[in-house]
């Protein structure tokens, strides 16, 4: 029976990109419900937590809760994998998140298949963690009342000599199977009814009769009893041999066996307590091949992974990790390096002691740069990110895995600008300038990565609608709404201000770059503007533009029909503390068939998802031509 389809509660506050991730993930096969806020993701977990498989969780969220805060108030209550996405990849963030149990962090930026790979790598890997603590305790609870079980057995041989009473009430009873057979020949002297509930056979079927091939032949492999026997013998006892046994069926099925010698009728005997494991072998056959599909994964990021496995110090590196150093896969192991044979002596003690923290859980995890010597003998700045996966007894971790960065040329860069003493090579007032604009445009770039990711979205709504007869219509379409956004940046980028914007000036702007676009020879369109001067931020100023965008072109498109002659008019006026946008023509007016009033149409789509964002008013009026007015504030001067 085919797996339901699992639901993604997506948590996003840009409104283009939450319906393309949205409409991916659909594709995908998964459902999806959508928050834009961190305070509403809690409340909609809270109503329904067995409803959602999985969280997507975007970090900066705008005003309120983020997305970290967020996911530590989810997971106070409920326990949900988490997989963190953001255009942030700054270190305080991301290592924000590494505070938080997660599964996961993808960047934006990254093509559908890696978060695609990644979403079912978390689901699979919060099922096996699942799983395998139930058969963990469930096991242990188990080999205690094996334990217990031999025990009784033993003294009531001790004490009753396994007289007449060896058929006691406890053998009988016990719900795992109990067996004895004599050493010799492995002749069934007893068993329990949980034997015969593991095997099929009833105790009929086998008293008598030998375990070995040739007779019941229920050993799959001889091997596994020679070498019970032999370690019988030699110490007297057995704890959990695994071996592959065959049911009267014929269903071969896996036993985790624990065994002793006694003396029956002066005969020597074994007497042994078989748990069926079988289950368990396959969820652990299943994580087998999940960690399989993870590797695979791993080996295609451009970045250097490793995962150490902390008991047996095996580990595993990606290809990229070996060529960061310069070398070949092959020649890395046929030397035999170990991965503290690469670190530069003056950082051994640092690098080793961050591992230790965070195998002992002392720390989930950590971010350090340091030194590795590569193949020809240089030394080259990295910087490793690892973290804790799975703690066992005490708290150590299992394992631990994590990415190294080369970051040569920004250390190269950093000594460049910077005197004997660590100075900047600059005097007092030029650092100080240099330290805002850098502040400037790292804030800039924040920013640009966001709006990026629009144009992406914006780009990948284009294609799905995309036929011949209107690829050309689409495209440049699409690139009015770029250049609706780009406009903005460049505003910023001249003011030198990053928190707004006079958006009465890039308005008029922006509307005489539209009618430029789509205005036909021979046509007499006119533009009229009338705006007033109101400052806005740049994500208010992004959706407004993109809405005039969507309008003018309505208009010009479809409104003025194969007129030779119209208007369209511009206002921005104040109302009140917030300010009301007009975008009118006098057209044909909006008819049944018009592109703008179809509910599916890309425009409609982008006009009531961007005024949701920005808590705008929409109203249309289709008296004389049509007019569209959003109200929207509060602004300043």
């Amino acid at each position: 029976m085919a797996n339901s389809p699992k639901t993604i509660l997506l948590v996003e506050d840009e409104a283009i990109i939450a319906l393309q991730e949205t409409r991916q993930l659909e594709k995908a096969g998964y459902g999806v419900i959508l928050s834009s806020t961190g305070e509403e993701s809690i409340a909609l977990v809270e109503a329904n937590p067995s409803g959602i498989d999985l969280i997507l969780m975007d970090i900066d969220l705008g005003e309120g809760m983020d997305g970290t805060e967020a996911a530590q108030r989810i997971l106070e209550t409920n326990d949900i994998p988490i997989l963190f996405l953001s255009s942030h990849m700054e270190t305080a963030i991301v290592r924000k998140t590494e505070e938080i149990t997660n599964y996961g962090y993808v960047v934006k930026s990254s093509v559908f298949t890696v978060l695609d790979a990644s979403i079912k790598m978390a689901l699979k890997l919060f099922s096996a963690k699942r799983q395998l603590d139930l058969d963990s305790l469930e096991i242990e609870t188990k080999n205690e009342e094996l334990r217990a079980s031999l025990a009784a057995l033993r003294k009531t041989h001790e004490d009753l000599a396994l007289s007449e009473d060896k058929f006691s009430k406890a053998f009988y009873v016990n719900p795992d199977s109990i067996n004895i057979n004599r050493l010799s020949d492995g002749v069934y002297v007893d068993v329990n009814l949980g034997f015969t509930l593991m095997t099929g056979y009833t105790r009929e079927d086998v008293i008598g009769r030998s375990s070995l091939p040739g007779d019941l032949g229920i050993w799959v492999r001889e091997e596994d009893r020679e070498r019970l026997v032999r370690e019988l013998i030699e110490i007297g006892e057995v704890a959990n041999l695994e071996a592959d046994f065959r049911r009267k069926d014929g269903e071969v099925i896996t036993g985790l066996m624990s065994a002793h010698i006694i003396e029956v009728d002066g005969e020597r005997c074994l007497i042994s307590i078989t748990r069926d494991i079988t289950e368990r072998k396959l969820i652990e056959e299943r994580l087998r091949e999940s960690e399989e599909r993870f590797r695979l994964a791993m080996e295609a990021s451009s970045d250097g992974i490793w995962d150490r496995h902390v008991g047996t110090e095996v580990v595993y590196y990606s290809p990229a990790y070996y060529s960061m150093l310069g070398y070949e896969a092959k020649e890395f192991h046929d030397v035999g390096y170990e991965w503290t044979d690469h670190v530069h002596p003056d950082d051994l003690v640092f690098v080793l002691g961050k591992n230790t923290d965070c195998v002992e859980n002392r720390c989930e995890g950590f971010d350090i740069e340091f030194r590795m010597k590569t193949k020809d003998g240089s030394w080259k700045w990295i910087r490793s990110r690892g973290k804790a996966v799975g703690r066992g007894p005490g708290g150590r971790a299992i394992r631990l895995i994590g990415t190294h960065i080369d970051i040569a040329d920004r250390i190269k860069a950093e000594t460049a600008l910077r005197d004997g003493e660590g100075e900047l090579k600059v005097d007092g007032a030029l650092k100080e300038l240099i330290r805002n604009k850098e502040t400037l445009m790292k804030e800039l770039e924040h920013r640009v990565k966001n709006s990026l990711s629009i144009i992406s979205s914006l780009i990948g709504f284009a294609m799905a609608e995309t036929i011949d007869e209107k690829a050309l219509s689409i495209l440049k379409d699409t690139g009015s709404r770029i250049k609706s956004i780009s406009a903005i940046y460049e505003r910023l980028y001249d003011s030198g201000r990053v928190e707004s914007i006079d958006f009465g000036v890039y308005l008029e702007s922006l509307a005489k770059s539209i009618l430029d676009t789509y205005n036909k020879p021979g046509t007499e369109l006119k533009l009229e503007i009338r705006v007033c001067h109101i400052e806005i931020d740049a994500k208010t100023a992004i959706a407004l533009g993109l809405i005039v965008n969507e309008l003018m072109t309505n208009s010009i498109k479809h409104a003025l029909g194969d007129a030779n002659v119209g208007m369209i008019a511009v206002r921005l006026e104040r109302r009140g503390e917030g300010a009301i946008l007009k975008v009118s023509d006098d057209g044909i007016g909006i008819s049944a068939g018009d592109a703008l009033m179809k509910p599916k149409s890309m425009g409609m789509m982008l006009i009531k998802e961007l005024s949701n964002q920005i808590g705008a008013t929409l109203d249309i009026d289709s008296g004389k031509g049509t007019t569209v007015s959003i109200v929207f504030g509060p602004v300043s001067t």
